[in-house]
């Protein structure tokens, strides 16, 4: 009898810190306006796009490539300058890449990440061509993205579905998160 009782109390005990073990606060309330949450990235917001010229502000990587010199964004993407006059380089457009954080040059194309994306490119001081389109290569996290963030206790865009999968996640800020997630 005895052993039943201890039984019986053990087991309770191991149910009352399996319940305070999952209890993690409240959700906090959905504050109004603008607050720091993560936004989902779709595959269809995978572009990249030349843009007029802008003024470096966190460059990256820097490589030559003929008389074209790139500059690297950190996760905005790249200038592109006329290197012609190496003393007075010539800063001719930025190319717009989500989410990029390398860049080399082999054999005449750039390549590039573009999220989860390897991209290739061929740049010229003119033009700008997408020679292909590895998609999903570095999405290394195997996590399904397309509920919710990796991330815990953050606030985030609610996804749309009709927009397609969801191929990572970014910090922004969000006007009137209406999704939370916590651990």
């Amino acid at each position: 009898m005895k052993r039943i009782k201890t039984s019986v109390f053990v087991c309770l005990l191991a149910y009352l810190g399996f319940l305070m073990g999952c209890y993690v606060g409240p959700v906090p309330t959905f504050d109004r306006g603008a607050v720091e949450g993560m936004q989902p990235v779709y595959e269809e917001d995978l572009i990249i796009e030349k843009t007029g010229s802008r003024d470096l502000i966190n460059p990256g990587k820097i490589l030559s490539y003929g008389p074209i010199l790139l500059v690297t964004e950190r996760q905005q993407g790249i200038h592109v300058y006329d290197n012609s006059d190496p003393a007075n380089p010539v800063n001719l457009f930025f190319l717009e890449v989500l989410d990029n954080n390398d860049v080399t040059i082999r054999n005449g194309l750039i390549y590039l990440d573009n999220g989860p994306d390897l991209v290739s490119l061929k740049v010229t001081i003119d033009t700008l061509v997408e020679v292909s389109r590895v998609r999903s290569l570095m999405n290394f996290d195997q996590l399904d993205l397309s509920e919710f963030p990796s991330e815990n206790d953050v606030y985030y865009e609610c996804p749309d579905p009709e927009r397609g999968p969801v191929v990572f996640w970014r910090t922004t800020t969000l006007m009137d998160p209406k999704c939370y997630k916590r651990r």
